[in-house]
């Protein structure tokens, strides 16, 4: 008995890289850790950020790390330790979360594993901040990620090229940042990876800063367009319609600023997300005062904070900057007053990010400006320009100058007045400069390539004026040899007349002769190639017999195993055992049903699965006693495969239908698996597997997980040779798409 069961499951279950690199643990070991792992990092990306669910994630991570130190098992102490940082991240303690991601790069640069390594580095980057000696440090660790990422994982490397791009472009170096950016997207599409919307996103918004807006709408334009092609509807998709809205504003296209600030704001109120609706709200405010509509920018801002309290300072800084800018534009400012000096109460008892004070002090500078409290206004100028010299952001040190200019101004100081507006356009020409230089570079590659284009049309056309002279000079001698040789040739052909007629007629007697011999040979041939057919026939009938005669003693050897694993299960007092004994007798179930059909099937060399998917889906609705709980619509083709491609797809079938039967539906009361097997191409099949359940956790990554059942979904799409996706929409969709095999149909 226990020598049929090791012989079962090394035959049915996938090489685990696990078993092979200690002896001094077993696979019930590393399953007992990852299924702490697995629980607590349930915990930790569970919304609302609760100090209990952090709590218990600390201690099932810790009691995973004692396991793997215990055993010992070092992959499974380096996940505790990336797990350990993540909790102490979430919990606010960074420097300790910094420790523990040290110590799990130690691990994995000890077992050179590549992959965990670089998401280890770029996890320890997101402890730093983005700010200063932070900032740089934090491009440090995600330059060495990628480095590792390099040759080995495009997917990766683009994801790493792209977070460089967004940090460089957060530091003002945009040239650096458009060159990563492109990189990337360079990566992704040699991948074909779909999810193009965000680096375009940050292609725009970079392009946009830089001072080409062009530039910056049309790869907004391109980060919507393909955000809507797959029905992206994350927050993303808020930030990208913003970044589009605010190159707009930048062109002074307000119109089209308002409308793709609205839509952002439509997606961040379906995720009640109270910090983008407060952004969008201040970017619609000065949209709206643009327009020289402030009474409607006041009373959208009034329906903003009833429907979006502030909860937070940053949520109330905002909100208050935008009251002030619009009383700043209404009078009297009575009103403006009261929320302006709320607003410098906020500034002067808070320690706000960098950003938030330039959108704090530039709306008291502005405020200040209309009533003419100009000591007021040149106390958050300066403050303002001082945030703007520190972060080298050339738009914030362009609206420093030119409120100087403007504060000069009102005050007299017209000496000064003219230095500060020399200094805000030489900063504006700079911009413009770069970004006529980068047309000017375009318009000079189109007009070399245009140069090149006409060099090679005009040397064609010479080489296809060559071709036709040396063509007529050919035809002309041609003609002259030809008169030449005709007469010749008719002398000669009368001559040869008289001959050919004479030897024609002895041809004649020589080939009816030659024809009876000929007659005779192809008789005996055909005789002996009937006796060779019937011969191959007889064979052909007698192999088809044993094929059939294999397929059945499978089949029935595997009835008998099942019998002995059902045996086995009744003397299991351990549930998890119980359980894998039945997982193994539906794998064995799945294939028996396969020789089953071939065995009483005309073609013993293929599989019908329009009747062998919905015999299997009765067997497990039996097996899990689910006929009236769960509904299955079953959309199957008349397609036929070889068993090489059957038995996997069948495999991966009973794990998709196993999961979802027994995970996606806990509490569910109208449950449904829809299961579609068809041919989308000439040679290529999708298998899709989809419910109405629960669904997956947000962040779930395939890649990433230690579930038993994608890894064996993932092997047998290998098998395969197909291409395996989850999805994760109101439900759980899993889908596998694989090139059909040829296959021959022989006809007894």
């Amino acid at each position: 008995m226990l020598k049929i069961l090791l012989f079962v499951s090394a035959f049915f279950l996938p090489y685990n890289p696990l078993t092979a690199q200690s002896a001094d643990y077993t696979v019930a070991d590393t399953n007992r850790i990852n299924q702490f792992l697995e629980t607590a990092k349930a915990y930790i990306v569970k919304p609302g950020e609760q100090a209990a669910d952090l709590d218990k994630a600390l201690s099932l991570v810790q009691e995973a790390m004692l396991l793997s130190t215990a055993i010992p098992y070092d992959k499974g102490q380096g996940n505790a330790l990336r797990l350990l940082a993540q909790v102490y991240r979430e919990k606010g303690d960074l420097e300790r979360g910094k420790t523990f991601l040290q110590r799990a790069i130690a691990v994995f640069t000890r077992n050179k594993d590549w992959k965990a390594l670089g998401e280890s580095y770029l996890a320890l980057s997101r402890n730093y901040d983005l700010t200063g000696q932070e900032l740089q440090k934090r491009i440090q660790l995600v330059r060495k990620a990628q480095l590792i990422f390099q040759g080995k994982s495009p997917k990766h490397e683009a994801d790493c090229l792209k977070e460089l791009g967004d940090l460089h472009q957060s530091m003002g170096d945009y040239n650096q940042a458009l060159n990563e950016l492109k990189q990337a997207l360079t990566l992704y599409q040699s991948v074909h990876y779909r999810q193009l919307q965000g680096v375009y996103g940050l292609l725009g918004a970079t392009s946009a800063s830089a001072g080409d807006l062009k530039e910056g709408i049309r790869y907004g334009l391109l980060a919507i367009q393909t955000g809507e092609t797959l029905n992206d509807s994350t927050l993303q998709m808020s930030t990208l319609y913003n970044q589009l809205g605010i190159s707009y504003y930048e062109l002074k296209e307000y119109v089209k600023a308002d409308t793709y600030f609205r839509r952002a704001l439509t997606i961040a109120g379906k995720h009640h997300d109270a910090n983008t609706v407060h952004v969008l709200a201040l970017n619609i405010t000065n949209s709206l005062l643009r327009l020289n509509q402030p009474k409607k920018a006041l009373v959208f801002l009034r329906d903003i904070t009833e429907r979006y309290a502030p909860i937070n300072i940053d949520n109330r800084v905002r909100v208050m900057a935008s009251f002030v800018t619009i009383y700043g534009t209404l009078k009297p400012y009575s009103l403006g007053q009261r929320y302006c000096n709320q607003l410098v109460t906020l500034v002067t008892r808070h320690e706000l990010g960098e950003e938030l004070q330039r959108v704090a002090y530039l709306s008291l500078i502005k405020f200040y400006f209309a009533t003419k409290q100009y000591a007021l206004a040149q106390k958050y100028l300066k403050a303002h320009r001082a945030i703007a010299e520190q972060t080298q952001l050339r738009a914030g040190l362009m609206i420093s100058h030119l409120w100087a200019f403007r504060l000069d101004s009102a005050q007299g100081n017209y000496l000064s007045a003219i230095t500060q507006y020399q200094q805000f356009k030489a900063l504006g020409d700079s911009l413009v400069d770069e970004s006529k230089s980068r047309q000017i570079n375009q318009l000079e590659i189109r007009f070399e390539t245009e140069k090149k284009n006409k060099d090679i049309k005009l040397k064609e056309k010479n080489i296809q004026l060559l071709v036709k002279q040396s063509q007529i000079q050919q035809a002309q001698l041609q003609q002259a040899t030809f008169t030449r040789n005709i007469t010749l040739t008719g002398v000669a052909l009368l001559c040869a007349i008289v001959g050919l007629l004479y030897k024609g007629y002895r041809l004649k007697q020589k080939s009816n002769q030659q024809l009876q011999a000929q007659q005779t040979v192809i008789h005996q041939k055909n005789t002996a190639l009937q006796q060779l057919l019937e011969r191959q026939n007889k064979l052909l009938q007698e192999k088809e017999w044993l094929m059939k005669e294999v397929h059945h003693r499978v089949k029935n050897n595997l009835q008998v195993v099942m019998s002995l694993l059902n045996v086995q299960s009744a003397y299991q007092e351990n549930p998890a055992a119980v359980g894998a004994i039945r997982y193994m007798q539906q794998r064995m179930q799945a294939i028996s049903l396969i020789h089953q059909r071939l065995y009483q099937s005309e073609n013993v060399a293929a599989v019908d699965m329009a009747g062998y998917v919905p015999e299997f889906i009765n067997y497990l609705k039996r097996v899990f006693d689910v006929d009236h709980q769960i509904v299955f619509d079953l959309r199957i083709d008349p397609i036929q495969l070889n068993v090489n491609q059957a038995v996997p797809l069948s495999l991966l079938l009973n794990e998709a239908i196993t999961n979802a039967i027994k995970y996606a539906f806990p509490n569910q009361q109208e449950a449904q698996i829809n299961l579609t097997l068809k041919r989308i191409e000439p040679k290529s099949i999708l298998l899709s597997v989809a419910d109405n359940g629960v669904g997956l956790p947000p962040d779930f990554d395939v890649s990433e997980t230690n579930s038993l059942g994608f890894s064996l979904m993932e092997g047998f799409c290998q098998q395969l040779d197909g291409h395996f996706t989850v999805e994760n929409d109101n439900g759980v969709n899993i889908s596998v798409v694989f090139a059909e095999e040829e296959l021959i149909i022989k006809e007894v």
